[in-house]
């Protein structure tokens, strides 16, 4: 280091230091250090993806077909939940804890129902989706033949 400081305040020309073969040496270094870290996070990133998938917290909002739907639920102490769920047409109250799932009540109630119904569909209608925000944003930032 010190005899190229000293090159270099003399004027002359660092390169000489460096053969052509030793430049190629550290240029296929440089590249395959990277490629070897990139797959080091990718393979990072399929693997907790893997665990994310295993532990089941891939479950998203409000998107849920079949005939059981999960209305609301609400946490009311360490595990331990109440949740309304729409069973076909019919609206019931659970209580949820680690060990127990136990029927509180059927809803019965028409002005209860039509509460349920209009909350469920405000809720829907807000709900974020990464893909409805990519749209949005493509949107906005949309390129014309004229900004090209």
């Amino acid at each position: 280091m010190p005899t190229m400081l000293a090159t270099a305040a003399q004027g002359a020309d660092p390169a000489p230091l460096l053969g052509g073969n030793q430049e190629t040496i550290s240029m296929t270094d440089a590249i395959f250090k990277t490629l070897g870290s990139l797959a080091i996070v990718v393979g990072l990133m399929l693997l907790l993806l893997y665990f994310i998938r295993k532990a089941g917290l891939t479950e998203t909002g409000n998107r849920q077909t079949g005939l059981i739907k999960i209305i609301q639920s609400k946490l009311v102490g360490p595990k331990k939940q109440v949740s309304i769920l729409k069973i076909g047409e019919e609206y019931i109250v659970v209580g949820i804890t680690e060990q127990n799932i136990n029927l509180l009540t059927k809803i019965d109630n028409q002005a209860t129902i039509e509460q349920i119904i209009a909350a469920d569909s405000k809720a829907e209608a807000t709900a974020f989706s990464f893909a409805s925000a990519l749209h949005k944003a493509g949107r906005k930032h949309k390129i014309t033949k004229q900004d090209a």
